[in-house]
């Protein structure tokens, strides 16, 4: 793969890369200049780009732990020894949390019900209440 040399920098030599010949803007020819013009034109422009991702939005999955343990100091005599504080379990319990969020931030949040398993069913349901509470939003959001 070859690249091409920098813009103000024209190769004379196509077969061997060697001779390279610098060209000022002043030395453009017509033809060039409209060259140039066609090729600024065909560029994207800046507010194309800005908001290319306003009407793209993601969901985001995840398991989150939740277990809300406080160790907080106790206050006990020289001799006595503090109560041992028992570990979590092998299986903590662990919550999934399904976030929708676009470039604005987040659109819609929910949390999956305790003992209930991620289902084919239960993710279509998802996707229809987001898509109900997405009709009112923009022009984009109805094609979830």
């Amino acid at each position: 793969m070859f690249t091409l040399p920098p813009s103000p920098i024209i190769c004379v030599n196509w077969e061997r890369f060697r001779s390279y010949h610098i060209v000022c803007d002043g030395d453009l020819t017509e033809r060039d200049l409209h060259r140039r013009a066609e090729a600024a034109i065909e560029l994207p422009s800046y507010r194309r780009i800005k908001n290319w991702m306003k009407s793209d939005s993601t969901v985001d999955g995840k398991w989150c732990l939740y277990v809300n343990i406080k160790c907080s100091p106790s206050w006990i005599d020289k001799d006595e020894q503090h109560e041992p504080q028992p570990k979590a379990g092998l299986h903590p319990l662990k919550v999934m949390i399904s976030t929708w969020l676009d470039c604005n931030g987040i659109i819609y949040c929910e949390v999956l019900p305790h003992h209930i398993a991620l289902t084919v069913d239960l993710y279509c349901q998802w996707l229809d209440g987001i898509a109900a509470k997405f009709a009112g939003k923009g022009p984009n959001y109805g094609m979830i």
